[in-house]
């Protein structure tokens, strides 16, 4: 964890150390570090810190990316392997921008501009019947349903376009 808040620590604030991020495509490089249980809370930390700051929106493809990655359950790495969200990462993702969406108005904008409302829909269709039956099964379908239903609501919040 030093590390990441050593990350955080230079790109807080810091434009020119955020461009140099941006232009080394660090958002593609550590996006695949989602899956992991030690790495994720750094990640997200990151990825809060370049959408929160980016107040206008300008590199808009940082959050379109992680709507993605919420939308299909799946990261991408740089070599192309695709690994599957398990759900609490997947609860996690979403706990970020719900916290991204309530301080960036920007960012909302954003959300409904890239079908981020989607996501009610491709998050519900993961909720199979079958599984519904297993006690511990339908504890994480309310977890990441509690999730869903925040986001939804600070998407919206104060924010006619996406209403």
């Amino acid at each position: 964890t030093v590390g990441w808040d050593c990350m955080i620590s230079l790109l807080q604030k810091s434009e020119a150390n955020q461009a140099a991020f941006r232009s080394a495509n660090g958002v593609t490089v550590i996006l695949p570090l989602l899956i992991s249980d030690d790495h994720r809370t750094g990640v997200l930390r990151i990825l809060s810190c370049l959408i929160t700051e980016d107040v206008n929106q300008v590199h808009h493809e940082e959050l379109e990316a992680v709507i993605d990655v919420l939308k299909c359950g799946v990261v991408t790495g740089i070599s192309g392997h695709q690994h599957k969200l398990h759900y609490e990462a997947i609860c996690d993702t979403m706990g970020a921008l719900w916290r991204i969406l309530g301080v960036n108005v920007s960012a909302q904008r954003v959300f409904g501009e890239v079908t981020g409302f989607s996501l009610l829909l491709t998050t519900l269709h993961t909720f199979r019947e079958g599984e519904c039956m297993n006690e511990s099964h339908l504890m994480v379908y309310i977890k990441l349903f509690k999730h869903l239903l925040r986001l939804m609501t600070t998407a919206v919040c104060e924010n006619a376009v996406n209403r």
